[in-house]
């Protein structure tokens, strides 16, 4: 009997571990699944709707950063253009037959090009997706609210879009509300509406103040709800493209503020919004917005304009200090470097590149002697380069570089004289003369600075890093340095 009591106690520890066992590989089994909803791409859109010739890009600048095969359900925000004669309230404008259970809402029998107009690049895109469709008319509720966030938040391979085309200008659209230069002007009607788009958490009481302006956008409502629903996920946005209607030859003039003047114009933002989306976060559209603002700089002032080039408020070197440089070339010949350094923290990046762009005109003429002309503006190739922030930089006696800088091409110097003068080279100063020694390199700057060729051994270095972005003239693309 001591035995089997023994024996079935042994038993019953065996089944025990068994069933810890199996728990543990419930858990595992858990994490798992808990891991599917670890998402580190972008979970909702704002788009614009206008036709393929005009808004196919800035939807394409949206949907590259959608994983195409693991999204199976979209939620469509459109907006509607003709609500004459329809009562306020949310309704089903399409609804897949496949998407599975959503709200009883009341069909609109119409079309609708602000989801008409789109529904084919989604759907090329997006191949295995079902796509549901409402619009909201002047009007919506919490319910409606609550459902779309549970529907989001509980189905990982799900996004909610919505749409908008901003500013319509010109005799086409009975309306004249954009003063010369339109591109620039309608920057400005704007960017506080876009602004409010991406801070986190969402601001809906300043959305709705500005979606009310009626010359700000259509489907006002429709970004409402959207930005609602948004907010409720709490996730945060950023601007991936902004441009407009009007056609040009080359990507960089997209993003240019040129002489022209346009008589009919509509706007397109395109936002992604997500739980790790962070709008300080350079892109290439955050470049090439820039590159763009750098070259109308240089065509105002050639031009003798009295407008004033900007950034749009929402643009991240706003949230930045480092210094930094602009410059232009023609034929692999520099006929530009000028540049800012880190002073305040309320002297801005942003700020900082118009100002040396504005110095340009004068560069290219009295510096390098290749002035510019209108005619050149378009073979030219333009940079920004951004130089590490100060906290980066490394100081060292003059006499010890030889100990610290490399002459690799990835490092600069600022060099301080014992007499206060200064100067800078850039990282593209030792990648253009390889063939210079140390020394050799020291004394050039020393010289640049002021002094006499051996000054800087009793100076200060500053050793930094940066990044360098060119738009190419001949090939029409950026390239990073």
């Amino acid at each position: 009997m001591k035995t089997k009591k023994t024996h079935h106690k042994v038993l019953k520890h065996k089944v025990l571990k068994h069933k810890v066992l199996k728990h543990k590989v419930s858990k595992h089994n858990i994490s798992k699944t808990k891991k599917i909803y670890n998402i580190n791409y972008p979970r909702a859109a704002i788009l614009p709707h206008a036709g393929k010739k005009y808004a196919g890009d800035a939807r394409k600048n949206i949907l590259i950063h959608f994983p195409r095969y693991k999204i199976k359900y979209i939620i469509y925000i459109s907006a509607i253009h003709d609500s004459r004669d329809i009562l306020p309230g949310v309704y089903q404008l399409y609804k897949d037959t496949t998407f599975g259970k959503t709200p009883q809402l009341p069909i609109i029998n119409k079309n609708e090009h602000s989801f008409d107009w789109v529904e084919n690049e989604l759907r090329t895109h997006f191949p295995n997706v079902k796509i549901f469709v409402l619009t909201p008319v002047k009007k919506y509720d919490t319910q409606i609210v609550k459902w779309i966030t549970t529907f989001i938040s509980n189905h990982p391979n799900s996004v909610l879009f919505s749409t908008t085309d901003l500013t319509h200008h010109g005799k086409q659209f009975n309306n004249n509300i954009l003063k010369f230069p339109q591109r620039l002007h309608k920057q400005y009607l704007e960017e506080h509406l876009i602004y409010s788009l991406i801070q986190h958490p969402l601001q809906l009481h300043k959305i709705k103040q500005y979606t009310n302006q009626s010359e700000l956008l259509c489907g006002p409502y429709a970004i409402q709800l959207f930005c609602e629903c948004v907010k409720k996920i709490n996730y945060s946005g950023k601007v991936v493209d902004y441009y407009d209607s009007h056609l040009e030859n080359n990507k960089l003039d997209k993003y240019t503020v040129t002489s022209t003047h346009i008589k009919n114009i509509v706007s397109y933002v395109s936002i992604i919004y997500g739980p790790t989306i962070n709008s300080d976060k350079l892109n290439n559209f955050d470049i090439m917005l820039a590159l763009g603002s750098i070259k109308s700089e240089i065509i105002k002032k050639l031009n003798n304009a009295s407008y004033s080039v900007k950034l749009p408020l929402w643009s991240p070197f706003y949230n930045m200090h480092q210094g930094v440089f602009v410059g232009t070339s023609l034929n692999g010949k520099t006929n530009c470097s000028y540049g800012r350094y880190e002073t305040t923290n309320t002297h801005k990046t942003a700020t900082k590149i118009i100002e040396a762009a504005g110095d340009c005109l004068l560069d290219a003429k009295n510096r390098w002697n290749i002035p510019y002309s209108n005619h050149l503006l378009d073979k030219l190739d333009y940079k920004i380069e951004l130089l590490d922030p100060k906290h980066k930089w490394k100081k060292y006696s003059g006499k010890h570089t030889e100990r610290y800088f490399k002459l690799n091409g990835k490092q600069g110097i600022y060099l301080k004289l014992l007499s206060g003068k200064s100067a800078t080279y850039l990282p593209v100063v030792a990648r253009e003369h390889k063939h210079w020694t140390i020394d050799k390199y020291m004394e050039n700057l020393s010289e640049k600075a002021g002094g006499n060729k051996y000054d800087w051994k009793k100076g200060t270095i500053w050793i930094y890093e940066s990044k360098s972005y060119t738009w190419d003239g001949n090939k029409h693309k950026i390239k990073l340095s």
